[in-house]
Protein backbone atom coordinates (compact mmCIF):
# COMPACT_ATOMS: atom_id res chain seq x y z
CA UNK A 1 0.00 0.00 0.00
CA UNK A 2 0.96 3.65 -0.34
CA UNK A 3 3.23 5.51 2.04
CA UNK A 4 1.26 7.39 4.67
CA UNK A 5 -1.37 4.75 5.42
CA UNK A 6 -1.89 4.51 9.18
CA UNK A 7 -3.32 1.00 9.56
CA UNK A 8 -2.09 -1.44 6.93
CA UNK A 9 -3.69 -4.49 8.59
CA UNK A 10 -7.19 -3.46 7.45
CA UNK A 11 -8.73 -4.42 4.13
CA UNK A 12 -8.26 -1.07 2.30
CA UNK A 13 -8.65 0.11 -1.27
CA UNK A 14 -7.19 3.20 -2.97
CA UNK A 15 -9.22 5.40 -5.28
CA UNK A 16 -9.81 8.97 -6.38
CA UNK A 17 -12.79 11.04 -5.31
CA UNK A 18 -13.71 13.04 -8.45
CA UNK A 19 -15.94 16.04 -8.94
CA UNK A 20 -16.66 16.81 -12.57
CA UNK A 21 -18.79 19.18 -14.55
CA UNK A 22 -20.52 18.04 -17.71
CA UNK A 23 -22.12 20.52 -20.07
CA UNK A 24 -24.46 19.21 -22.74
CA UNK A 25 -25.87 21.32 -25.52
CA UNK A 26 -28.40 19.68 -27.77
CA UNK A 27 -30.01 21.56 -30.64
CA UNK A 28 -33.47 20.27 -31.50
CA UNK A 29 -35.02 21.26 -34.84
CA UNK A 30 -38.56 20.02 -35.25
CA UNK A 31 -42.03 20.80 -36.47
CA UNK A 32 -44.97 20.85 -34.04
CA UNK A 33 -48.65 21.61 -34.36
CA UNK A 34 -49.99 24.92 -33.05
CA UNK A 35 -51.61 23.29 -30.00
CA UNK A 36 -48.28 21.85 -28.85
CA UNK A 37 -46.56 25.19 -29.49
CA UNK A 38 -49.23 27.07 -27.51
CA UNK A 39 -48.83 24.82 -24.42
CA UNK A 40 -45.42 25.71 -22.94
CA UNK A 41 -45.25 22.66 -20.64
CA UNK A 42 -46.24 20.30 -23.43
CA UNK A 43 -43.73 21.90 -25.81
CA UNK A 44 -40.92 21.74 -23.23
CA UNK A 45 -41.66 18.09 -22.48
CA UNK A 46 -41.69 17.28 -26.19
CA UNK A 47 -38.39 19.09 -26.83
CA UNK A 48 -36.76 17.42 -23.83
CA UNK A 49 -37.91 14.01 -25.03
CA UNK A 50 -36.49 14.71 -28.49
CA UNK A 51 -33.22 15.97 -26.98
CA UNK A 52 -32.78 12.86 -24.85
CA UNK A 53 -33.19 10.73 -27.97
CA UNK A 54 -30.38 12.75 -29.60
CA UNK A 55 -28.06 12.65 -26.59
CA UNK A 56 -25.50 10.39 -28.29
CA UNK A 57 -24.97 13.00 -30.99
CA UNK A 58 -24.72 15.92 -28.60
CA UNK A 59 -22.00 18.54 -28.29
CA UNK A 60 -20.62 17.79 -24.83
CA UNK A 61 -17.79 19.00 -22.66
CA UNK A 62 -16.41 17.20 -19.61
CA UNK A 63 -14.11 18.86 -17.08
CA UNK A 64 -12.75 17.44 -13.82
CA UNK A 65 -12.90 20.34 -11.37
CA UNK A 66 -11.76 18.55 -8.22
CA UNK A 67 -10.06 15.25 -7.39
CA UNK A 68 -8.87 13.83 -4.08
CA UNK A 69 -6.83 10.64 -3.58
CA UNK A 70 -8.51 8.43 -0.98
CA UNK A 71 -7.90 5.19 0.86
CA UNK A 72 -11.09 3.60 2.16
CA UNK A 73 -12.27 0.26 3.45
CA UNK A 74 -13.30 -1.98 0.58
CA UNK A 75 -16.83 -1.94 1.98
CA UNK A 76 -17.09 1.86 1.77
CA UNK A 77 -15.36 1.92 -1.61
CA UNK A 78 -17.80 -0.63 -3.05
CA UNK A 79 -20.79 1.22 -1.55
CA UNK A 80 -19.99 4.45 -3.39
CA UNK A 81 -18.01 3.39 -6.47
CA UNK A 82 -19.48 4.81 -9.70
CA UNK A 83 -22.46 6.39 -7.88
CA UNK A 84 -23.63 9.99 -7.88
CA UNK A 85 -22.58 11.32 -4.49
CA UNK A 86 -24.51 13.70 -2.27
CA UNK A 87 -22.69 16.33 -0.22
CA UNK A 88 -23.13 14.05 2.82
CA UNK A 89 -21.60 11.10 0.92
CA UNK A 90 -18.61 13.25 -0.11
CA UNK A 91 -18.12 14.33 3.53
CA UNK A 92 -18.37 10.72 4.79
CA UNK A 93 -15.71 9.60 2.29
CA UNK A 94 -13.36 12.47 3.25
CA UNK A 95 -13.82 11.67 6.96
CA UNK A 96 -13.02 7.99 6.41
CA UNK A 97 -10.03 8.92 4.23
CA UNK A 98 -8.61 10.92 7.16
CA UNK A 99 -8.69 7.79 9.34
CA UNK A 100 -6.29 5.94 7.05
CA UNK A 101 -4.03 8.61 5.58
CA UNK A 102 -1.65 10.75 7.59
CA UNK A 103 -2.16 14.49 7.19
Amino acid sequence: MRKGIKNMSMNLKSGVLVQGEITLKILVDTLVDVDTYADEDRLNDFLLDMALKELDGSDDEVEVINSVDVVLTKETFNEFERCLLSEDDWTKIIQEKRKYLKS
